[in-house]
């Protein structure tokens, strides 16, 4: 980390949860809404893809300043996406060798059940 960078820390055991600028309500914010999204939008998604799910909330809370006009936000994303191609064939590789062989991928892997968590 940067020389710039202080760590800083809060005791939730001694009912401390604010020090100076030190608190836990940005990651729960974003816990917040991941969860939300989880829930209302997609219901489950696959430890295979879930970075993908991950970097769109995470685009989104990045991006969500209302004081950015839309179509600035549009170019960003449209910039993100630029040199990158998600082929029918990556996305479904993982269900076509399980379908093969069970036994060549994890098949006792499944799909991330978060609607349930606090």
């Amino acid at each position: 980390l940067s020389d710039d960078y202080t760590h800083e820390t809060v005791k939730h055991s001694a009912k401390e949860f604010v020090n100076g600028m030190a608190h836990t309500n940005g990651i729960e914010s974003v816990w917040a809404v991941l969860k939300r999204g989880f829930n209302g939008v997609y219901h489950h998604w696959s430890t295979k893809h879930c970075h993908r799910y991950v970097n769109e909330f995470a685009f989104r809370l990045n991006e969500g300043d209302c004081e950015v006009d839309t179509i600035d936000r549009i170019r960003t994303l449209f910039a993100g996406m630029c040199g990158k191609c998600l082929t029918y064939a990556e996305l479904t590789a993982w269900k076509t060798a399980m379908a093969m062989n069970k036994k060549s991928i994890g098949a006792s892997e499944k799909p991330v059940d978060y609607s349930h968590s606090t």
